[in-house]
């Protein structure tokens, strides 16, 4: 069986919902009366019941709320200077999987069936990374395999994995979920 360790980012800064950092996007609510950071976590956990969160260790809400929904946190303070250092931090503490699939906690609206699809197209590819598409474009979220590893693992600033993609064997997943590319930046995505 196949060892694909979902790892779900949620140290990002959110400047851009709210400059005084007072309010994090990832605990705001939608019309739905759920919270962002919730909705994501519900489309994760039916294929992937452990995903580990990747925090800034100052998010004490953030922090309690996964933890009451019983998700294993990764504190890494590096992790504020961007989703490059999250990812490295999460495959860090998780090196023996056979790959990764990166969640962005600020993505509420990709569906559990999408999360599954990429899943299973992991398994028959397991050497390939996996992508979901909607009508052409690309979105999140992706499996990287054990073969990116060190890649991974060096990572820094906002780099994520997309550099990746130009370069290895891509499995195009296509889809009708719009999910994979809405994410929440500013109060105004929240409608």
């Amino acid at each position: 069986m196949m060892n694909i360790q979902a790892l779900l980012l949620c140290a990002g800064q959110g400047s851009r919902f709210d400059q005084t950092g007072r309010t994090s996007k990832l605990l705001a609510e939608l019309p739905s009366k759920k919270i962002v950071l919730g909705l994501a976590l519900d489309s994760i956990l039916p294929t992937f019941p452990r995903p580990l969160a990747i925090v800034r260790p100052e998010q004490a809400e953030v922090k309690q709320f996964l933890t009451n929904r019983g998700i294993e946190l990764i504190e890494d303070a590096n992790a504020k200077m961007g989703m490059g250092y999250s990812i490295a931090a999460g495959v860090r503490h998780s090196e023996q999987a056979d790959g990764w699939l990166i969640c962005l906690g600020d993505m509420p609206y990709v569906q559990a069936e999408t999360i599954a699809q990429i899943s299973a197209t992991a398994i028959k590819h397991p050497d390939a990374i996996v992508a979901p598409f909607y009508q052409g474009q690309r979105g999140h979220p992706v499996f990287i395999p054990k073969s990116f590893k060190q890649d991974l693992l060096s990572l820094q600033k906002d780099e994520g994995p997309r550099h990746l993609m130009m370069g290895g064997p891509l499995i195009q997943v296509d889809t009708m979920d719009t999910g994979i590319y809405r994410d929440i930046d500013l109060p105004s995505d929240l409608t």
